[in-house]
């Protein structure tokens, strides 16, 4: 439900992914959710920092595993209290934009040099007051939110209603698969989109939670690994997307033009050169390439989604690494096409 939010009318809603490859059933939701979210559209910028939606990850904030309705949820969030939201600020700023604020207090030399880090900072102007705001008064800002929510709630049962059969028989042909073939399924997504410490350490976690998405069925999060327990949001019909990819023909032609065009557009070319380097701070990417921190994190969905760089979820701020064996594909592809 939070993540419904996440929604836009775009025709890259689903990044790199090969249309070909997409159920049309979610391509046409995608385009009806959008399309009556539009009307809501500056409502909701209101709530996403530098292209993160900053409530959805406030999910781990509540005992997620108690939610069972929509209303539960808003509940739980109405009832965090401002140390708890501040907490949560200063996490996603240090893990998601790379920005340390100084420790709170009422003095005016703390507000003075918030307000000196978040001018000087890569943030574009909007979310700059965003952030003032969130600083200010987060629990007024969190109400606006839950508020806000409450009126979707309609929304997100209609389309929920559609899915809402195939998560409960995706959910039970996937716990069965897990019990007779000790996680495999989850190889392939792993082995694509995160580093290899990364994949080491869900799969040695003692518990792992799976939060299966209907709606947003080709979208996935991995989120806190740790050896006792972790958590993995996975949208019912990515595994199947990856099938079916990895039965695709190989160095299909399509899918390799995806890593070229990556690789034609100019600050994404900078970007992948500067996480060569060891370089992936959000904060330091967009300095260094003259942009706003929204246009960092755009880019890097992008390179994500195609698979040129691997996520680091051990990592307590969001760094990336170089998925060498992709680009080494796409090159023997292109010498193949070409006869060289």
């Amino acid at each position: 439900f939070p993540a419904l939010v996440g929604y836009e009318k775009s025709e890259k809603a689903f990044g790199a992914l090969i249309n070909e490859l997409l159920n049309p059933g979610s391509l046409d939701r995608w385009e009806r959710i959008s399309d009556e979210l539009a009307q809501y559209k500056e409502e909701i910028s209101k709530y996403i920092l530098s292209s993160y939606s900053f409530y959805f990850k406030l999910l781990f904030r509540i005992d997620l595993k108690s939610i069972t309705t929509e209303e539960e949820y808003l509940s739980a969030i109405r009832s965090l209290s401002k140390r708890e939201l501040d907490d949560h600020m200063t996490g996603f700023l240090e893990s998601v934009l790379d920005m340390s604020l100084p420790t709170m207090d009422q003095s005016e030399n703390y507000v003075s040099a918030v307000f000196k880090l978040i001018s000087a900072s890569t943030l574009d102007h909007s979310d700059k007051w965003k952030l003032f705001a969130l600083l200010e008064n987060p629990e007024a800002v969190r109400d606006q939110y839950a508020d806000f929510m409450e009126g979707l709630i309609p929304l997100h049962r209609k389309y929920y209603t559609e899915v809402e059969y195939a998560v409960n028989a995706w959910s039970n042909s996937f716990a069965l698969e897990l019990e007779t073939t000790e996680q495999t399924p989850l190889s392939y997504i792993m082995d694509q989109y995160l580093v290899a410490e990364s994949a080491a350490m869900f799969k040695q976690s003692s518990t792992i939670n799976f939060w299966l998405l209907g709606i947003h069925d080709y979208n996935y999060f991995f989120m806190n690994p740790s050896p006792n327990e972790s958590n993995i949001f996975l949208g019912i019909n990515v595994l199947e997307y990856l099938s079916r990819l990895n039965r695709f023909e190989t160095r299909n032609k399509e899918e390799r033009m995806t890593v070229f065009k990556n690789l034609s557009d100019k600050t994404r070319y900078e970007v992948l050169k500067l996480i060569a380097n060891g370089e992936s701070s959000t904060k330091v990417l967009a300095q260094k390439l003259g942009v706003t921190s929204a246009a960092i994190s755009y880019h890097l969905k992008q390179l994500s989604n195609d698979r040129l760089i691997r996520f680091d979820a051990n990592s307590p701020k969001q760094r990336y690494r170089i998925n060498e064996s992709r680009l080494r594909e796409a090159l023997a592809g292109l010498h193949e096409d070409l006869c060289l």
